[in-house]
Parts: C-alpha cells; sequence; structure tokens
C-alpha cells in the first residue's frame, strides 16, 4: 500500500480510498491491469486494513475530516454496505435491492416469536392479580385446563 486518500460512510462501516504501490508483473491482466502496468487504487472496507494501522492514522491526521463524523458526497450515489458506486440514483437504488452486503432481517425468525412471547409473559405478571378471601391468585400466562395448554390473550 502507498497511501490513503479518501474515506466515506459512517465509522462502523468506513471505506477507503487506497493507493497501491507496485506493478503487476506477472504474465496476464489482473482486474484489469496489464503486465508491467502500474495497480491502479481501489475503495476497501475498514476491516481489510486492519493489518495497515499506520497508513488509517497518518490519513486522519491529515485529513480535515472526524473521525466520528459519516462521510458522504453528495454527488456520489455509493452502496453503503459495500461501497459500490452506481452511475445514478436508480441504479444505485437497483443495487442496494440486490446487494450481498446488507444485513438481513429477523422479522417473523423464532426468536422474534421468543423475545415476543416474553415480553407479553412479563406484562401479563405485572398485571394486577386476583384475591380470594385471605389468598393472593397468581396470574399465569400458560396453563393447561382439562388437558388443553392455553395461552393469556
Amino acid at each position: 500500500m502507498d497511501y490513503i486518500s479518501e474515506a466515506r460512510g459512517p465509522p462502523g462501516n468506513r471505506f477507503y480510498h487506497v493507493h497501491w504501490t507496485g506493478r503487476n508483473e506477472s504474465n496476464v491482466t489482473v482486474q484489469g491491469v496489464k503486465p508491467g502496468d502500474k495497480w491502479l487504487s481501489t475503495w476497501e472496507p475498514e476491516r481489510f486494513l486492519m493489518d495497515a494501522p499506520i497508513a488509517v492514522e497518518n490519513f486522519w491526521i491529515n485529513s480535515s475530516d472526524s473521525m466520528q463524523d459519516t462521510l458522504e458526497s453528495p454527488c456520489e450515489h455509493r452502496c453503503p454496505h459495500c461501497c459500490f458506486f452506481a452511475k445514478s440514483a436508480t441504479g444505485l437504488k437497483t443495487h442496494i435491492r440486490r446487494c450481498k452486503s446488507v444485513p438481513g432481517s429477523r422479522t417473523g425468525q423464532r426468536s422474534e416469536k421468543q423475545v415476543r412471547h416474553r415480553r407479553r409473559k412479563d406484562a401479563w405478571k405485572r398485571q394486577d392479580s386476583v384475591e380470594m378471601g385471605n389468598a393472593k391468585l397468581p396470574n399465569c400466562y400458560h396453563f393447561p385446563y382439562l388437558g388443553v395448554t392455553g395461552l393469556g390473550p
């Protein structure tokens, strides 16, 4: 790596514009770089630069931006998940619908249903209880009655 020139994205999902040193010394074209040509600069996610903390630190020392800021450029159409650059806002919208880096949803999964059930059960326990004489009857959310298991509302 030679140096980092730019950064984009929020602090937890930052991408850096990395300029590489050296030339393509192989006999084949690699990522559009012909044999003998200088390597092209690329956008790399922060997690790929864990082995180069000095280059990242030098970038922030020389940058006028704050490390805590979300860095975006209004004229760029960049995917916030994978740093793909689209030519237009419509192209970006299309890409985001198919982007493999978008975090998945937990809606409808078993864990989400269990959390909802546990919250209802806790709310049921906090409701007023019934007293019969001096005995206080406990609230229960889950109960068997005549061989059938019932749930509270």
